[in-house]
């Protein structure tokens, strides 16, 4: 075995041991020792390279780095409750299934689409949260300054910042919010549950009743009653 050889073979027992053992990626470790094995056994690096070819190892390589990865984050996104986010990676798993790849760039494009074809739908289911839990500041100034003991002479200036925070509001959903959300979706409706499934309700650090009563609120502030 000459040194060049010699050198190949210890990158690949690299690239074994980053995967050896660990339960994320049984099938990214079959592969990689496949590898490894090919060019431990290889007379030269001829040899080697008409195996690889032949074989598809190295194809075969990339398709079980993309499955094992996409397994872990579907798992993970579904075991933490997070459906929307777990569906690309399913898709790519049941592509993967499906059928046989013997070209990496085909294999890249096929998950590289899939996951951009996923980042409208994601970005719409989170649209709403994104939304509303900003706009939670906003319903605390308004509800201050309509409390505020106002001397008289200025409860009229205070009324007209309340009421045109109110008008700022209902135009930026309108002309913002929805209008950029039906760019995407022309048929686009607020789903007002999705705050309270798992995976919106988390990220929102209130007791339920403030809650109900800031959604009703917001719903009010935004004209969507």
């Amino acid at each position: 075995m000459d040194q060049r050889h010699q050198e190949y073979l210890e990158y690949y027992r690299v690239r074994l041991q980053k995967f050896e053992g660990n339960p994320l990626f049984p099938r990214s470790e079959a592969a990689e020792r496949a590898m490894f094995e090919a060019i431990r056994d290889a007379v030269d690096l001829a040899a080697f390279g008409k195996r690889v070819l032949g074989e598809h190892l190295h194809v075969n390589c990339a398709v079980a780095y993309v499955y094992d990865t996409s397994k872990a984050w579907a798992d993970l996104y579904l075991s933490i409750k997070e459906p929307v986010r777990a569906k690309p990676f399913q898709e790519i798993l049941a592509a993967l299934d499906a059928k046989e790849f013997t070209d990496v760039n085909e294999l890249n494009s096929m998950a590289s689409d899939i996951q951009t074809r996923w980042n409208i739908p994601i970005s719409m289911d989170e649209l709403l949260r994104n939304t509303f839990w900003p706009g939670w500041t906003v319903l605390e100034n308004l509800e201050v300054w309509a409390a505020a003991e106002v001397p008289a002479a200025w409860r009229a200036e205070r009324d007209g910042w309340i009421a045109e925070q109110n008008l700022e509001g209902k135009k930026l959903w309108r002309e913002n919010t929805l209008a950029e959300a039906r760019k995407f979706d022309p048929n686009y409706c607020p789903n007002w549950d999705l705050l309270w499934e798992e995976r919106h309700r988390r990220l929102i650090p209130v007791a339920d009743e403030h809650l109900r009563r800031r959604i009703a609120e917001y719903r009010q502030y935004v004209g969507e009653e």
